[in-house]
């Protein structure tokens, strides 16, 4: 994706597995990051979000649930999206 974009393959400095280790990393100064537009709405000192323009990247999604779910909520929400696990 960020090859396509750049048309180089960008150099990765860091990789962490939380997106707000990542909101961290970008606000102590250690680079950017392309983030889900949903968090454009966290206010984060010294972070700020730009909107992509004429970008048509797209990602795919997934309801991630335990494997053996009891709650009544959560296997009728899990039915709603019509899923199939993975």
């Amino acid at each position: 994706m960020l090859l396509r974009l750049l048309g180089q393959p960008p150099n990765i400095a860091h990789k962490v597995s939380s997106t707000l280790s990542v909101l961290g990393l970008v606000a102590a100064g250690f680079g950017c990051a392309l983030v889900p537009a949903s968090l454009d709405k966290l206010a984060v000192p010294n972070v700020v979000s730009r909107k992509l323009v004429d970008c048509t990247l797209d990602s795919d999604l997934f309801a991630i649930s335990r494997a053996t779910e009891e709650w009544g909520a959560v296997q009728r929400f899990l039915e709603m999206l019509d899923t199939t696990p993975v």
